[in-house]
């Protein structure tokens, strides 16, 4: 958007150049002048764009990390999305790969489990997951839901509970906060 703004500035500079070609010297010397302006505010505005495009923000994060260094970033984007990615992710720009995007969430959480170096995301049934990780450092719970249960949690007649080797996560997306396996708020 800014090069176009720019590539338009600078053709209406060549233009009026051109069109105040045939006049006395006297008028060139104004033409010069309101040339001259014109690119100082050209030049102005383009500042002026890019330091609001810096300061505007694409939502919020938040990261969570476990005590021995195992984090995860948490980005509430001003769209809706959910994006999640395995350690502190720090850019602005969306990463290539290694993040999963989470919309048409209707429930506020979800949970992390750190398996090794993997990171399995535990989100509801309806949320729409529209990009995963290509190497399989991340990956969906649901998606081997049986084999990830029967690995992870035990059954104690009435609740699926998480087993007390599993390292994870609980993110309550609306209230932006974390807590760990012993219910511990983490920062």
């Amino acid at each position: 958007m800014l090069a176009i703004i720019v590539l338009g500035l600078i053709i209406l500079l060549i233009i009026s150049a051109f069109l105040f070609k045939k006049k006395r010297v006297t008028d060139k010397y104004k033409t010069v002048g309101k040339a001259k302006k014109v690119l100082a505010i050209t030049v102005l505005c383009v500042f002026v764009f890019m330091i609001i495009s810096t300061l505007m923000s694409d939502g919020i994060r938040f990261f969570y990390c476990l005590s021995d260094d195992k984090c995860v970033t948490v980005w509430r984007r001003e769209n809706g999305e959910v994006l999640i990615m395995l350690g502190k992710y720090k850019s602005k720009e969306i990463p290539l790969d290694n993040y999963i995007k989470i919309t048409n969430m209707n429930y506020s959480s979800i949970v992390v489990l750190f398996v090794g170096n993997k990171l399995l995301v535990d989100v509801e049934n309806n949320a729409k997951v529209l990009q995963k990780s290509s190497n399989g450092t991340m990956a969906l719970y649901r998606d081997d839901k049986a084999l990830n249960d029967s690995l992870y949690t035990n059954f104690d007649g009435k609740y699926r509970r998480y087993k007390e080797k599993v390292n994870y996560i609980n993110i309550n997306i609306e209230e932006n906060y974390a807590t760990d396996k012993n219910d511990k708020k983490l920062n």
